[in-house]
């Protein structure tokens, strides 16, 4: 049973913040979870670390799915494994080429806009005029919490996200993208 979820304080970023949304989408599914584990956007503790209980996301150096620690920052240069990455395949929900999103989150995180302007072959001015306003927004309403509880508007937006990502990753076919209709 997951007690909390730790990540990163400060700005938000897709990796973290969809790979949250997947986490808490994933666990309302789960029978035996009977609560709805806080969100805590801190630095972990070493304890926290050493709990597979506590479920830690893109932060504190150490990737072990024993534990429940899902950090990416210490893979070697040119990897582009981010927590999104990290967290569908532990649920069996990688497939990078039936959602294409996830390569562009993926190259977003680990190496930058420069790096997907340039693999979608768009400048870098095209790839920010793409850009969702409505994304910007929900990111700044996760970031500027510490804590994040089931009452909060951000945290229920978080598991609809994720639990509607999973019912149609889990639905769509080899060559369909994610609609949300």
């Amino acid at each position: 049973m997951i007690k909390y979820y730790v990540t990163h304080p400060g700005r938000a970023h897709n990796d973290d913040f969809l790979a949250l949304c997947f986490c808490l989408g994933h666990s309302k599914q789960q029978p035996d979870q009977k609560e709805h584990p806080p969100i805590y956007r801190r630095n972990p503790t070493a304890e926290e670390l050493n709990d597979p209980d506590v479920w830690v996301i893109d932060i504190g150096g150490i990737y072990d799915d024993n534990l429940h620690n899902y950090d990416h920052h210490q893979l070697p240069k040119g990897d582009t494994t981010c927590s999104i990455t990290l967290i569908l395949k532990k649920f069996g929900l990688y497939r990078p080429d039936q959602q294409p999103w996830i390569k562009s989150f993926e190259i977003l995180d680990t190496q930058g806009p420069c790096k997907l302007a340039e693999y979608y072959e768009m400048s870098v001015e095209n790839l920010h005029a793409t850009r969702s306003p409505i994304t910007r927004a929900i990111l700044n309403l996760f970031e500027c919490k510490k804590e994040i509880h089931h009452q909060d508007l951000i945290y229920t937006t978080m598991e609809t996200i994720g639990e509607r990502s999973i019912h149609h990753i889990q639905l769509d076919g080899p060559t369909s993208t994610m609609r949300w209709g």
